[in-house]
């Protein structure tokens, strides 16, 4: 029955051998059992649904990709044309190491509203934990550690292109982060990585191309 009522004695879901997508086996999973994913390419876009998942691959970021945002699939279609790799919202303990992360796409607002909104404290915060996404991790809210990644080719509207953080504690480990852009328009920053709230710890990373567009608004 697909409504996440069944307990899993080992703890350990494996993809493709037990499940062929990744959300599915996230889906049957509690927090702090772990998915393990064989080498592969991976057409999706992941959300762990509030739960501390340890989200790992057997063969490393090297031969471990998730594309978001595709349509090739083996005729799955595309669930969300604009959503982050990996969404984590209200996260306690979770892990992913060893996984290339691409295409991602972070929703956001127009800088006006940005503006409408900032003297407000509540106001901000709501449009920081509800309407700003990032694009190839997003987490808000949520305690996790980033392991042996590669997070490249990922865009965002306003804030974090390869990796947002909102009021996360965070440990990123041993992860390159490339080649994401925020473009033109409503740039707020952090190509790379982008800080609001939390605390994080960055150990042994390479950022490097990595880019913000131009502000098109005057203050």
């Amino acid at each position: 029955i697909f409504n996440n009522s069944c307990i899993y004695s080992d703890r350990t879901f494996h993809v493709p051998e037990e499940y062929e997508k990744i959300e599915h086996a996230i889906f049957f999973a509690s927090s702090q059992d772990t998915v393990l994913v064989e080498p592969g390419i991976y057409h999706e876009e992941l959300n762990f649904d509030g739960k501390g998942i340890i989200l790992l691959s057997t063969h490393g970021s090297a031969e471990t990709t998730i594309i978001a945002n595709s349509d090739n699939n083996d005729g799955g279609g595309v669930f969300d044309p604009g959503s982050s790799v990996i969404t984590l919202i209200d996260v306690s303990n979770a892990a992913i190491n060893g996984f290339t992360l691409e295409n991602g796409y972070g929703k956001g607002v127009n800088f006006e509203y940005f503006i409408s909104v900032a003297a407000d404290p509540d106001s901000f915060n709501d449009m920081m934990h509800n309407l700003i996404k990032s694009g190839g991790i997003s987490s808000i809210n949520s305690s996790i550690t980033l392991s042996n990644l590669i997070i490249k080719n990922n865009s965002s509207v306003n804030f974090g292109a390869g990796i947002g953080l909102v009021d996360s504690h965070t440990n990123i480990n041993n992860v390159l982060i490339e080649n994401n852009h925020i473009p033109d328009g409503d740039a707020l920053g952090g190509s790379g990585v982008a800080i609001n709230g939390g605390v994080t710890s960055i150990n042994n990373c390479i950022l490097r191309n990595n880019s913000v567009g131009l502000n098109l608004y005057q203050l």
